[in-house]
């Protein structure tokens, strides 16, 4: 009896170190940005794996397999972008995901965090234009 509990044990560990592994190895490979940073210095980080004129399918690979975002689901076209004092006219499509958040603190009942969304923008032959970096505070 002792046998198999000992048996068990050992294939418990060695389950557990190969899953250990492997998640640590795919997150390694995703691409994280500082949120913390202002958004030009985002804006510059993200340029450098989608530089303007990449084709639309390589930017979603890299968003969907390299880049890690929190955004829920898979990243979304957008007909149209709406970011304060900006305006969009010629643009054909666009991805728009949410990166992430930061900030968020138990000890303020106000100040809940604060959101960087991205969005990617392209021209009508589907190339990269433009990527646009904002945050938004989440306050009650």
């Amino acid at each position: 009896m002792k046998h198999k509990s000992v048996f068990m044990i050992i294939g418990v560990i060695a389950i557990l170190s190969t899953y250990y592994a492997l998640t640590n190895e795919y997150n390694s490979t995703k691409v994280d940005i500082k949120l913390e940073n202002n958004v030009e210095f985002i804006r510059n980080d993200l340029l450098k794996y989608t530089p303007i004129g990449t084709p639309e399918n390589e930017v979603m690979f890299f968003i969907i397999n390299k880049l890690h975002y929190k955004s829920p689901g898979n990243p979304r076209y957008w007909g149209d972008l709406s970011i304060p004092g900006k305006k969009l006219s010629k643009e054909k499509k666009i991805i728009r995901i949410m990166l992430g958040s930061y900030g968020h603190k138990i000890s303020s009942l106000f100040l809940l965090g604060t959101m960087v969304e991205t969005a990617w923008i392209f021209d009508d032959s589907d190339n990269l234009t433009d990527i646009r970096v904002w945050k938004t505070g989440d306050a009650l």
